[in-house]
């Protein structure tokens, strides 16, 4: 949207006029990782990123104080690929995966606590899950997916564990206030748990089906499948739907300010470069072009600035990855250039 504007400390004509404009995003290439992860995962805790990968390093920490990654090893267990992350509080909570093809899924549970830097290990989740998909609600860490429709709920004020039954197998997972969202697989349905309450619900979807990625920025929840967002607004109990730019086979979506970034493969599986980005105060999208073509990145947050790791590289695609991208989102500030007289 263009405001004219007429800032007092510049000095231009009386009747002089400036068009200003939101200022865009900018990309850069941040310090590299330590070694190329395959199938990476990442989520922020604090000040940091945690990465995982099912090799050679299975987790390596990024601090933005000194802008520098460091290894932290496999810690007591090696998760694979197929894990699920989430942080409560200070600590990252990790479970399950599948090391290699045809491997089993495993009942692991590793718990990194930012506020000592160490690795340890959790005591087991009740189900073995390769493809997880977790999300946190108060003091509760929440891991659903594949093999079974069911959700694992970890206790991290008593270190517990109990199950609860889900109206399908989960595929994304995230939450907004006291709820927990959980995509059905296969279905245009995603089930509810209600923290406040202690109970579960069932909600229909407006237009996707098999929600293959989500997110929350805090007031609103997002579930993508290859085209379609239903976007859940927790004041008013209110659907929305939009139509992404791109369609994608595994959306990935993280919230800076008020955008939404979605990255991932094109639906036929192909690498791209293309970023969609959604403006959640106009409902408007946006297709950015990252610097390199890449397919499967981890993406975190921290400030400003979104990171996208690692990822298989260009359209074949052809290899792993150790590269990391920067996108730093500058909306709230803006550019101003004269305005041309007729």
């Amino acid at each position: 949207m263009m405001i004219a504007c007429q800032p007092a400390h510049l000095s231009l004509p009386a009747l002089a006029l400036l068009v200003c404009s939101p200022a865009l995003g900018q990309w850069s290439v941040g310090p590299p990782l330590l070694s190329p992860p395959i199938y990476p995962e990442a989520e922020t805790v604090g000040e940091k990123i945690l990465l995982s990968g099912a090799a050679p390093t299975a987790f390596q920490l990024y601090d933005d104080r000194t802008g520098t990654w460091s290894s932290l090893g496999i810690g007591s267990a090696s998760h694979g690929f197929g894990l699920g992350m989430t942080v409560v509080g200070s600590k990252v909570i990790i479970t399950g995966g599948v090391f290699c093809c045809g491997g089993v899924p495993n009942t692991s549970v590793t718990i990194y606590d930012d506020s000592t830097g160490v690795l340890s290990a959790g005591p087991p989740v009740p189900t073995a899950r390769g493809g997880v998909y977790a999300t946190t609600v108060g003091t509760k860490a929440l891991f659903g997916g594949s093999p079974t429709a069911t959700v694992d709920i970890y206790e991290e004020a008593t270190g517990t564990w109990s199950t609860a039954a889900l109206s399908g197998i989960a595929g994304r997972a995230t939450s907004v206030g006291s709820k927990a969202f959980f995509g059905i697989q296969n279905t245009s349905s995603a089930d509810v748990y209600d923290d406040a309450t202690g109970s579960w619900s069932t909600m229909s979807l407006p237009t996707v089906i098999s929600p293959r990625g989500a997110v929350s920025d805090g007031s609103k929840v997002l579930l993508a499948d290859t085209t379609h967002v239903d976007i859940y607004d927790d004041a008013t109990g209110t659907w929305t739907s939009t139509t992404a730019p791109t369609g994608r086979a595994s959306p990935r979506l993280v919230v800076l300010g008020s955008r939404v970034l979605v990255s991932g493969p094109h639906s036929s599986g192909s690498s791209t470069i293309d970023i969609d980005i959604l403006d959640m105060s106009t409902g408007t999208w946006t297709v950015e072009s990252s610097p390199v073509q890449r397919n499967g990145s981890a993406a975190a947050v921290l400030g400003t600035r979104a990171y996208f790791c690692g990822g298989l590289l260009g359209v074949a695609p052809g290899g792993w990855s150790g590269d990391v991208i920067v996108y730093d989102d500058t909306i709230g500030s803006t550019y101003c250039t004269p305005a041309v007289a007729n």
